[in-house]
């Protein structure tokens, strides 16, 4: 089975635990695993910034 390195949390994990994406850059799939970037978005409506990293991550 292939896998995938997450850039955040730097484990190998499978392409079904990242979310996909059209953008060529990325090779199919966000760079971040789906566990880590629901952290980030967690820990960003704790600080009164979910809407701005949300964003970003668009």
């Amino acid at each position: 089975m292939a896998t995938k390195q997450c850039q955040r949390c730097k484990q190998d994990k499978s392409f079904a635990s990242y979310i996909a994406v059209n953008s060529p850059i990325h090779g199919g799939s966000l760079p971040i695993c789906r566990q880590c970037l629901a952290k980030q978005i967690d820990d960003a409506y704790r600080e009164d910034k979910g809407w701005e990293t949300v964003d970003k991550i668009c």
